[in-house]
C-alpha cells in the first residue's frame, strides 16, 4: 500500500504516446486509467516527491512491471495529495518563476513580462516591484499612443522606441511623440524613409542621458545629419549602428562617447564621408570598443592625397578592440590602421573596391598585424 501524499507516474501508449510520462496526483487517477495504462502492458513508475528522507522508496523511484507487482485499485483511490495553488506560493519562489519566464522570451524581447501583469493584482504589483531586477522596458512602436501608454505604467520605465514597418501608422506621428521623451528614450530601433528621417534629426537634437542603443536605418536618399544630433554626444551610449546615414561629423560625435562597445557604419553615401585622419584621432577615447564596422557605399571613399601620414604620428591604441570590418579603397584602410594598435585581435574582413589591381601595396596593414598579438587557439 503507497502513503499518503505519492504520486503515482504511468507511462503509456495512450493518450500521450509511448515515451511520454503523465503525473498527477494519485487521488485523481480513474480506475478507467488505471486499466488503460495496465493493459498497455507498459511499465508503471512510482515517483517519491515527498517523505524521501525515510527512505520508503531509496533513490525516489521505483519502478514495477505489472507481471511482478500488482496495485490495488481501491487502494490507490484513497490516497490523497495536497493541493498546492499558485496563490499559495511566496513572493520570492514568484520572483524565480518571472526569472524564467525572462529567459524563456525571444532574444532581444522587452514584452515578456505584459502577460503577467494582467494575472492578477499581486502578479502585476510584484512585476511593478522588481523592474530594475528584470530591467523591465516600455516598447513603443507605431501603434503605441504614448499618452495610453504613460498613464498607465510608471515613469521609471526606461522607454524602447522600435519599428522596422514601412510606411509607419498614422506617419510616425507616435514614434515622434515617443522619442520626444528624451530623458527616458534607452534604445532606439527604427527603419525610416528619408521625410521621416527629417523629423526624426529635428527631435532628437536634444541630449538623450539614457541612451544606450542606437540604431537607424534607410534605403533611401537620406538627408546629412548634423552636429548638432543629441547635442553632439551620447554619454551613456554603447552600441551605435547606423545604415545609409550619412553623418560627416560622426568622428566629431564619437570622441564624446566613451562607453561605445560596438560602431557598425553600413553603406555610407559620399555625403557622409569622413577621412581615416578624423576617424583615427576620434577612436582615441573609445578604449571600450571591442567591434567597428565601415562600409562605404561607392569607391569615392579615397582619402585626400594632402593629408596623407606625416612622417612622424602617434598611434592609438585600442585596448579592447578584437573585431575589424572594412569596406571601401585599400588607400583609405591603409590610412587608418597605420594610426591604430590593438593588442589582441581576432578578426579583421576587408573588401576593397580595387581588387583586380593584384599589385596593390599595403605595407601599413602587414605591419598592423605584426603589432598585433594573436589569440593562443590561432598560434595553436
Amino acid at each position: 500500500m503507497l502513503a499518503p501524499g505519492h504520486h503515482v507516474t504511468c507511462t503509456g501508449t495512450q493518450p500521450h504516446g509511448p515515451s511520454a510520462a503523465l503525473d498527477i496526483p494519485s487521488a485523481q487517477l480513474s480506475r478507467s486509467s488505471i486499466s488503460n495504462n495496465w493493459h498497455s502492458r507498459q511499465p508503471i513508475n512510482i515517483f517519491s516527491l515527498l517523505n524521501r528522507e525515510q527512505g520508503l522508496l531509496g533513490k525516489g523511484q521505483v519502478i514495477m512491471r505489472h507481471q511482478k507487482a500488482r496495485i490495488d485499485q481501491r487502494q490507490l483511490g484513497l490516497i490523497s495529495f495536497p493541493r498546492v495553488t499558485i496563490g499559495s506560493l511566496p513572493d520570492n519562489v514568484l520572483l524565480h518563476i518571472f526569472d524564467y519566464c525572462q529567459m524563456l522570451s525571444l532574444y532581444g524581447s522587452h514584452r515578456w513580462w505584459h502577460a503577467l501583469v494582467h494575472v492578477c493584482q499581486r502578479w502585476r504589483y510584484i512585476v511593478l516591484e522588481s523592474s530594475s531586477r528584470h530591467k523591465l522596458r516600455l516598447v513603443c512602436n507605431g501603434n503605441t499612443s504614448m499618452k495610453k501608454t504613460l498613464d498607465v505604467w510608471p515613469r521609471s520605465f526606461p522607454i524602447v522606441v522600435s519599428d522596422w514597418r514601412s510606411p509607419l501608422p498614422l506617419g510616425g506621428a507616435n514614434l515622434i511623440a515617443a522619442l520626444e521623451h528624451y530623458d527616458r528614450v534607452s534604445e532606439i530601433d527604427l527603419n525610416l524613409t528619408s521625410t521621416l528621417l527629417k523629423r526624426v534629426y529635428k527631435v532628437m537634437s536634444k541630449p538623450y542621458p539614457a541612451l544606450t542603443r542606437l540604431r537607424l536605418y534607410t534605403s533611401d536618399s537620406a538627408p546629412v545629419l548634423r552636429d548638432t544630433f543629441l547635442c553632439g554626444s551620447a554619454p551613456c551610449l554603447k552600441h551605435l549602428d547606423l545604415t545609409g546615414i550619412p553623418f560627416p561629423a560622426l568622428p566629431k560625435f564619437l570622441s564624446f562617447c566613451h562607453d561605445l562597445v560596438l560602431v557598425r557604419l553600413e553603406k555610407i553615401p559620399n555625403t557622409g564621408y569622413f577621412s581615416p585622419e578624423a576617424m583615427g584621432t576620434s577612436l582615441s577615447a573609445l578604449t571600450e570598443l571591442k567591434y567597428i564596422s565601415i562600409d562605404f557605399e561607392t569607391p569615392a571613399s579615397f582619402p585626400d592625397p594632402t593629408n596623407r601620414l606625416p612622417s612622424s604620428f602617434r598611434r592609438v591604441v585600442l585596448p579592447a578592440l578584437t573585431c575589424l570590418e572594412f569596406r571601401g579603397s585599400s588607400e583609405y584602410f591603409e590610412d587608418l590602421v597605420a594610426r591604430i594598435d590593438t593588442p589582441v585581435m581576432i578578426s579583421v574582413d576587408t573588401w576593397f573596391f580595387n581588387p583586380s589591381h593584384l599589385d596593390f601595396d599595403i605595407p601599413h596593414f602587414r605591419q598592423f598585424i605584426g603589432r598585433t598579438e594573436l589569440p593562443r587557439s590561432f598560434e595553436e
